[in-house]
């Protein structure tokens, strides 16, 4: 009695475990994602409470519902910091400004040596920023304005930051030579120095960015013209303007920003793309499935709100980036039939660098 009792057991068991186990893959088969998966995967993004910082979350959230995935949120203090780990692959994934992808992959603009294994997943938003501000009671109404000014400078590792000030000064006829320099480590350090009274003209961040809302309800800031354009002007900018702008910022562009956070009313600021982007350590196929999963989940990624609304299937896909696609990207993008000759061209130019 007692052996066929453990014989009864033992089929029970085995059967469960066959059809629990059965059942586990017919889930992943659902997503159809691939079974060879890293378990966990970091995400590396701006310092806490940063807006990649809040977008890098919300994807974090949406892959590991999604997939066997489980992505966890790092952030750094810039990407000088994070990009040397996406180079030896100890990061998989971070969030970059199109710039910064291209200066990291050709070791310019303040890195320090070329980071060849930089690659692109997908485009995801544009974000508008303002390259200066200032407090609305010192009486400077344009960036010629700041002539002799103290203006918050270097911005530690933050060069995309720094990069867009010098191209605020040069817009209105300036250069770090025209006015005094203070040196801050990062943008929030800059308007806090303004909210203070220590400097008098800073990199003024996103309109809605949660530190701008804070200091704009203690002390009230103004925002400076990109170049002293007049908003209704903003679409159509002089070709000097849109020259400096692209010598500093290559991937950006000059924006007519409406009243939002601390803009009252309509100005001319600029906007740039952020890319999704992994180390070409990162497996092909997790490359690929990930890649798949945020492409064919956007509804669910703009769930997530703020900037993650702007991540739609039309515009993820742009075949022009400043550093190559990643192996298992470009596989997705060949099957979605949107790979095209301008892609295949740029991959091949920069590869070859």
């Amino acid at each position: 009695m007692l052996k066929r009792h453990h014989v009864f057991v033992f089929l029970v068991v085995s059967v469960l475990v066959f059809f629990l186990g059965g059942c586990h893959g017919e889930k992943k088969g659902a997503l159809g994602l691939s079974n060879d998966l890293p378990s966990t995967i970091g995400i590396g993004t701006q310092p806490t409470g940063g807006h990649t910082y809040v977008v890098g979350t919300g994807l974090a959230k949406v892959i590991s519902d999604l997939s066997p995935m489980r992505v966890i949120v790092q952030p750094y203090a810039g990407s000088i910091a994070f990009i040397p780990l996406i180079e030896t692959g100890e990061l998989l994934l971070a969030l970059q400004t199109g710039n910064d992808v291209g200066w990291a992959y050709m070791g310019e603009a303040g890195y320090a040596k070329p980071y060849k294994n930089v690659r692109v997943l997908l485009r995801g938003h544009d974000i508008p920023t303002i390259p200066l501000i200032v407090r609305e009671d010192s009486g400077i109404k344009k960036i010629a304005d700041l002539r002799g000014k103290r203006v918050a400078g270097e911005y530690g590792s933050n060069f995309s930051v720094l990069a867009l000030v010098t191209a605020g000064l040069e817009s209105g006829g300036l250069t770090w030579d025209d006015v005094n320099i203070v040196p801050v480590p990062d943008p929030n350090s800059a308007i806090r120095a303004l909210q203070e009274g220590r400097v008098d003209a800073a990199f003024g961040g996103t309109p809605t960015g949660a530190s701008n809302i804070e200091v704009n309800a203690a002390t009230s800031l103004h925002v400076l013209n990109f170049g002293d354009l007049p908003p209704e002007q903003a679409d159509n900018p002089p070709a000097e303007l849109v020259e400096i702008l692209q010598k500093h910022q290559p991937s950006a562009y000059i924006f007519l920003q409406e009243p939002s956070g601390i803009v009252k009313e309509d100005v001319t600021i600029i906007s740039y793309p952020f890319w999704l982007i992994a180390s070409s350590k990162l497996s092909v196929d997790a490359a690929y499935e990930i890649t798949k999963l945020i492409y064919e989940n956007d509804e669910e990624i703009q769930l997530q709100g703020g900037f993650l609304e702007q991540w739609k299937k039309e515009t993820m896909f742009d075949p022009a980036p400043h550093a190559p696609f990643h192996e298992g990207a470009v596989r997705f993008w060949k099957e979605k039939g949107l790979w095209n000759a301008e892609a295949e061209e740029n991959q091949k130019k920069l590869l070859e660098r």
